[in-house]
Order: structure tokens, then sequence, then C-alpha cells
């Protein structure tokens, strides 16, 4: 698969016995390495920093079940699984799993709704006060966050986080697109993070793979 292709891996939680996902968008930014790029970025991602801060972080409700990779802007195209371990969080207690920290990610030169997001459910309860982020977790989240920027390098393959190309751009919300072949939007990575103070509610997302 060439450089510049783009992949979906989905990754596969419970918390309290609910399933719960985290969806991120990744770039092959090199040419291809040893066997399967779906794989390499599967286990590539277990072998991650961002991924160890699940472990190291979340409280003892929380696992993992799979990372399930599929390639973008190609039809048909299944999910290629990866199962996990799986692990359990390294933390004390764990808040309810709809109770989710938002770190988020922003593009180079990004405007209004131009970020990502990734919702983490399962973080220990003392994480919490009065529905924010406590103030002494606040720069322990904010170094997680900047992990999930670092490419993921695995079998001769990198890959780079970022939001996903899109076919055109509109003129603005509501606006009818550009004619197609007009105005492509280019897959955007992503170069800061963050993280947001207040706790945010989620539901349990599911999707057509099974761990």
């Amino acid at each position: 698969m060439p450089i510049n292709d783009e992949f979906q891996l989905t990754f596969v939680q419970r918390v309290h016995d609910t399933r719960l996902t985290n969806v991120f968008t990744y770039q092959q930014t090199s040419a291809d390495g040893t066997g399967d790029a779906k794989l390499a970025l599967g286990t590539g991602w277990f072998a991650s920093t961002a991924h160890a801060d699940y472990v190291a972080l979340l409280g003892p409700k929380w696992t993992d079940k799979c990372a399930a990779i599929r390639k973008l802007n190609v039809p048909g195209q299944d999910y290629f699984r990866v199962e996990a371990s799986p692990d359990v969080g390294g933390a004390v207690d764990t808040l309810n799993p709809a109770t989710a920290i938002q770190l988020v990610m922003y593009p180079a030169g990004s405007g209004p709704g131009q970020q990502g997001s990734v919702y983490i459910s399962g973080a220990p309860t003392g994480d919490e006060d009065r529905n924010n982020l406590a103030q002494p977790r606040h720069a322990t989240y904010v170094a997680w966050s900047a992990k999930f920027i670092i490419p993921i390098i695995n079998s001769g393959y990198t890959f780079q986080m970022g939001l996903p190309s899109r076919p055109f751009i509109a003129a603005g919300p509501g606006d009818p697109p550009d004619p197609p072949g007009q105005s492509a939007l280019a897959f955007r990575p992503f170069v800061l993070s963050d993280v947001r103070v207040p706790l945010t509610k989620i539901r349990s997302r599911r999707l057509d793979t099974r761990c």
C-alpha cells in the first residue's frame, strides 16, 4: 500500500462491562514496510506510549479488547482485527463509563471545528472534582494527549494521526458542497494537543466488529 494511504483504527474497550470505542484516523507517511500495513498499525498501536497510558492511568474496571483497522477511501473494506492482551487499568477505583476526560488535538492552521477529540472513559474517581478534571491531575493528561500525536513506527511503516481527507470543502455550515473534483481537503496531521477541564458525558459506542 503506498504512501498517503489513510486508515481508521477503532480501539475497543470495556468500562464497568460497558463497551466503548475510540476511533482514530492515521495516514501512512512512509513507503511500504514489511508485511501488511493494517497489521503494522494495529500492533504498533498496542506498543505505543499513548496506549501504555490507558493501562497506567485508568482504573481497574477498564480493560481493552482489540483494535479494528480498515483502509479508508476504498469501498468494501473489511475490518482487520488485532486482539489485545488484554490489559487492565492499573490505578484505583473507576468512574462510571459515561464520564469521560476529553483530550483535544489540533492540526496546523486549524479553524473552528477543525480538531480531534479522544474521550477517555475509565479514569480513577480521584481524577474528578465536581465534574471537572482535578487540578493536580491536569498536567498528567496534557502529557498523555501529546503522546497521541507521536507517529507510530512499526515494521518499516510510519503512521501519523490526524483529521481524515475530504472530497470537498463546503463554503459554510449548511451550504451545498462544491462540485466533485474541486476544493479537496487533504489529510491534516495533528501537531498540538491539550485537555479540557470540564468532564463530559458520552454514550456507549458500537461498530460492526466484535472482540
